[in-house]
């Protein structure tokens, strides 16, 4: 990326808490909760290497309308929520500059 886009910020998606997902049985989104976990800290260890890199992530806790009705993908209020965290995220490095 730093060679064909002279130096760029990039931002990371943290994969969600698994185990809150409801269409997932227990104790599969337990174990995959924790793998998303593991996984995000990996790569938070890994982007403090990079300054240009951040991973977005939210500790608000979730609600089932952040949820569809298949109880795996996002709502419109989960889609509008991350939204807003990545428009921030994108908003502090503009000001930042």
């Amino acid at each position: 990326l730093a060679t064909d886009f002279t130096n760029p910020y990039v931002l990371f998606s943290a994969i969600p808490p698994m185990q809150h997902f409801t269409a997932l049985p227990t104790p599969l989104n337990y174990w995959l909760g924790l793998k998303a976990a593991m996984l995000n800290q990996a790569l938070a260890t890994e982007l403090s290497n990079w300054p240009k890199a951040q991973l977005v992530y939210s500790d608000l806790p979730f609600t089932a309308d952040m949820f569809a009705a298949d109880g795996f993908h996002p709502s419109e209020s989960g889609c509008k929520i991350w939204a807003q965290l990545v428009f921030d995220a994108i908003e502090r490095i503009v000001n930042t500059k």
